[in-house]
């Protein structure tokens, strides 16, 4: 339908239709939104994008430069080179969790358009894809463009055997003004435990580092004035959860840092008292409410939720988790996790 990019561009003008596309390790995610009067125009757009995709050979060596720029771009920042070394640490250098959307260079100026049909023909098959939808519409609608893909072949990701580094990582650049600082322990991860858990762990992440009144930001920042700001993340893998607390310091306070982290990871009975925890609860309530505020919002939701949960999950059944959760608990599983093991700390630093 779309002989041509510009084809393809000028039909999202002229129908109010937002695309973009981007990629992951082992995933890669297509987003469109579009106003109720061109439900028909998105859908066409999404069916072609999926299923009708032509590769114009005159056109990849431009693509290729700009993957390039791209690449160059990402690599030349301090932060993504941290990130990609504590990515090897904590997974391994060659394992799937460590692979970057940006891809290998060499590979991306190696490939041709065989390659990229390739590719594109045995990945972009109904049985590996899910597709999220919110809005106003109807089932009937949508199944009137999908319903009738033939069956594909499921691709079956392999996940394999973490080769974890060493516990302690030193990453140095030059021209650094702060020191930064990841603590990382390992958890189970989508297979090891249920949505109950999962939201309790993003309760107990807004508790210790979510934002001003987290009693990591109020120590660290509010009281000792080592750091701007402090978070605490909790980010699961199928095989594996990553729970990290993450900060920037001068690099002469660095020890102080991580033995204030300790000390207060061990005083959670008295800096986590029931009217924080209370408010905490609050919190999260209305930001999972907000979550749901807009098609685009539900949307990717739900097809996260399906892709990497086995299912979906309405507001009201994450609401009712969160209320069931109680301090005593929640303590718990800190405890559980910081306890378990030493952890992975990594720092940059200027050389």
């Amino acid at each position: 339908m779309f002989p041509a990019k510009e084809d393809f561009t000028n039909y999202l003008e002229e129908n109010g239709i937002y695309f973009n596309a981007w990629t992951g390790g082992p995933d890669i995610h297509i987003f469109l939104k579009f106003p109720d009067e061109r439900l028909e125009q998105g859908l066409i757009v999404l069916n072609e994008v999926l299923f009708n995709v032509s590769f114009a050979e005159g056109k990849l060596g431009t693509e290729k430069k700009v993957v390039g720029r791209e690449y160059a771009d990402k690599w030349s920042k301090p932060e993504n080179r941290f990130e990609r070394e504590i990515s090897r640490q904590i997974f391994g250098k060659d394992h799937i969790y460590t692979r970057d959307g940006v891809g290998v260079i060499d590979y991306v100026n190696g490939s041709g358009v065989s390659d990229l049909k390739n590719f594109y023909s045995n990945t972009f098959l109904p049985e590996n894809i899910l597709i999220g939808f919110a809005g106003n519409l109807s089932r009937d609608q949508v199944e009137k463009t999908f319903g009738e893909k033939s069956e594909g072949h499921e691709e079956k990701l392999s996940f394999g055997k973490l080769t974890s580094g060493d516990k302690y990582l030193l990453h140095e650049e030059s021209g650094l003004q702060s020191a930064s600082v990841v603590t990382t322990w390992l958890t189970a991860g989508f297979e090891g435990t249920d949505k109950r858990q999962r939201v309790m762990s993003s309760l107990m992440c807004s508790i210790l580092g979510g934002g001003g009144k987290s009693i990591l930001f109020k120590k660290i920042r509010d009281e000792m004035g080592l750091a701007y700001s402090i978070s605490a993340s909790h980010i699961y893998y199928p095989t594996v959860g990553v729970f990290q607390i993450s900060t920037k310091v001068a690099n002469e306070n660095i020890d102080k840092l991580m033995d204030e982290v300790k000390k207060t990871l061990g005083e959670l009975d008295q800096e986590i008292t029931a009217d924080k925890f209370i408010r905490a609860k609050q919190y999260q309530k209305w930001q999972r409410v907000m979550a749901y505020d807009s098609p685009a919002g539900v949307a990717e939701r739900m097809s996260n939720q399906l892709l990497w949960e086995g299912k979906t999950f309405s507001l009201e059944e994450e609401l009712q988790m969160l209320e069931t959760i109680g301090r005593e608990e929640m303590i718990e599983l800190i405890r559980s996790i910081v306890d378990s093991d030493e952890p992975y700390v990594s720092i940059m630093k200027s050389e």
